[in-house]
């Protein structure tokens, strides 16, 4: 087998009882890459919100994340790459040293005052809760007793 790696190919990993592995495979987004040592998640938009480039604002692009719901997405692609991270990297991984967070590429709005790119990178209390709660564990209320 010329030119082919051997070993976990993807729809092996969805097969696999790695949860993490699984999580991983199935949602990263466009893109994962890493920079420097962090890692990041690229999505890539089409969403038209207008038709001129001045259209694309910082602002415009925040208000289609939260009208799509690309927050809950992102916080998804964060969690499955967090959850992965945490696997390979073992007591090498520290969210906040490794993670560089999620770009969003609003492709039509390459030529307006944003570039077109949404960029976050929440809080990792936000990922952490999300990892317990994926993992079965009520999320804590404040003020009450666990």
């Amino acid at each position: 087998m010329i030119g082919r790696r051997r070993g976990l190919q993807p729809a092996d990993a969805m097969r696999s009882g790695d949860p993490a592995r699984r999580a991983a495979d199935g949602a990263m987004g466009d893109l994962t890459f890493r920079v420097d040592g962090c890692y990041y998640v690229a999505d890539y938009k089409s969403n038209r919100l207008g038709s001129r480039d001045a259209h694309y604002t910082q602002e415009a692009l925040e208000s289609a994340v939260l009208e799509h719901r690309y927050d809950l997405q992102y916080a998804i692609y964060l969690l499955a790459l967090h959850r992965y991270l945490k696997s390979r990297l073992g007591d090498r991984y520290d969210y906040d040293q490794r993670m560089g967070g999620v770009a969003y590429f609003f492709l039509r709005g390459i030529k307006g005052p944003s570039r077109g790119l949404h960029f976050i990178k929440p809080q990792r209390e936000m990922i952490e809760a999300l990892d317990r709660l994926f993992d079965g564990h009520p999320l804590k209320e404040p003020g009450h007793a666990a």
